[in-house]
């Protein structure tokens, strides 16, 4: 579905004229990345963080482009929103816009926050994460940083061990 930047910025500027009141979000994932023009696999929907209150009419907005445009009806996704929480302090500081528009704001969060997140779903959940994460070929400093955040990303106390070992074999596949 989301294949390149100028299908991202496509969605994202029908979202814009879909709405009437200003609305800032984030990007996660794989969407990030591709706006970065750093991935070059198709994305199914753009994960984003958005406000406690996400409006109802901006809702509303997202399943009329869906029907419109024949996506997915979720080709927003707004889950990631209830971790961001658990972001490092000074996210939104690091986070840099990508495209505005008359009411949408869109957000990249950085480098550094998206190797963290990359790295904690890497283990939590898919290869393309893995993957992902070497295409970003993370600095010394963005590795050190990610990794620090994702060893206090989960409670269990396997976890920062479970996380450097992870970590380390993917420096070394970066590495070749």
């Amino acid at each position: 579905m989301i294949k390149n930047i100028e299908a991202l910025r496509r969605l994202l500027g029908l979202l814009d004229m879909s709405i009437h009141e200003p609305l800032e979000v984030f990007l996660i994932g794989a969407a990030n990345l591709i706006a970065r023009e750093l991935l070059s696999r198709e994305t199914m929907d753009i994960d984003v963080i958005v406000p406690p209150e996400f409006p109802r009419h901006v809702q509303e907005a997202v399943a009329r482009i869906a029907v419109k445009e024949k996506i997915p009806p979720k080709w927003i996704n707004t889950m990631p929103s209830r971790d961001a929480r658990f972001l490092a302090p000074g996210w939104k500081e690091r986070s840099s816009l990508f495209y505005e528009g008359e009411y949408l704001r869109a957000f990249l969060i950085g480098r550094k926050d998206m190797v963290g997140l990359k790295i904690a779903a890497a283990f939590d959940r898919q290869r393309s994460d893995a993957e992902d994460l070497i295409a970003m070929n993370p600095t010394g400093e963005e590795w050190a940083f990610g990794q620090e955040w994702a060893r206090n990303y989960d409670a269990n106390p396997d976890w920062p061990r479970l996380i450097d070992e992870l970590v380390a074999k993917l420096k070394e596949r970066q590495r070749g």
